[in-house]
Order: structure tokens, then sequence, then C-alpha cells
């Protein structure tokens, strides 16, 4: 037997269906970070530098850049979610109802118009999936980069 679904949102209906949606999200980005250290490491032949301290920088750089990465995105999601491309996004809009053949025929949405649809839409905010793991790995290459410094 299937649960069902509220089709109007396509929220899951049970908590323990939302928590391993939840989790679910950290274990991408997690797994996407540790794909993004895995290629730096093997572009720098991390196994065949001499010296602690050329060790150190490779990791330090294979931590800190997914890191910094996944938390500049996560900024932006906070960015994006306030609300400050709704301007580009209506432009952008605006132009393809103008320029694509077809889509002309419709009345133009008006700013206003456009921004009461966006927020009345429900969408799950992706900001902690992006800051949390991110900031781990960012620690993570800041250990790396105090003892190259040492």
């Amino acid at each position: 037997m299937r649960r069902k679904r509220n089709t109007e949102r396509n929220l899951p209906v049970s908590e323990g269906e939302e928590k391993k949606r939840s989790w679910l999200g950290y274990v991408i980005v997690v797994a996407i970070e540790i794909g993004i250290t895995a290629m730096i490491l093997s572009t720098n032949h991390i196994l065949s530098v001499g010296g602690k301290r050329e060790v150190y920088r490779i990791l330090s750089d294979a931590f800190g850049i997914p890191g910094i990465i996944m938390i500049l995105i996560g900024v932006l999601t906070v960015i994006s979610d306030s609300g400050e491309f709704y301007g580009i996004g209506y432009s952008f809009r605006y132009l393809g109802d103008r320029l694509m053949p077809g889509r002309s025929s419709k009345k133009p949405l008006k700013y206003a118009d456009y921004v009461d649809n966006k927020r009345s839409k429900p969408h799950a905010s992706l900001r902690t999936y992006f800051l949390l793991p991110g900031a781990g790995f960012a620690i993570v290459g800041l250990v790396f980069l105090i003892l190259f410094n040492v």
C-alpha cells in the first residue's frame, strides 16, 4: 500500500519520511564535497609528495576549496530566499515572453503580480544543506592551513 501525498505541494505525509529527505540532502552535498576533495587530491598527486608541509598545503586546499564553494552557494540561497533576485527573474521572463514565438500573445505580468506569484509558491529552503557541510569542510581546511603555517 502506497502512502498518499499532498498533491498540491508534493509534501510527505509522515515526519519520518521528511527526516529521511532532510538527511538525504546533507548526504548529497557531502558526497559532492568528497568528490571535489578527491579530484584536488588526485591532481596534486598527494601520495607522491614529499614533506609534511607540502602535504598540509594540499590537504588545506582539498578541504578548504569545496567548503568555501558550498558556503558561498548557501549564501546565494539565503539571498535568493529573501527575494533579491526577483527583478532578474522577472526581466528574463518578460524578455522570453516578448522574444519567443507563441508566447507573446499572453498579456505580460506586472512586476507586483510576478512577485506575489513567487511568494505564494511554497519552496524548500536549501541554505542549511550547503552551509553546515561547507562550514565543516572549511574548518578542516583551516586546521590544515594552521598546520601548514606552523
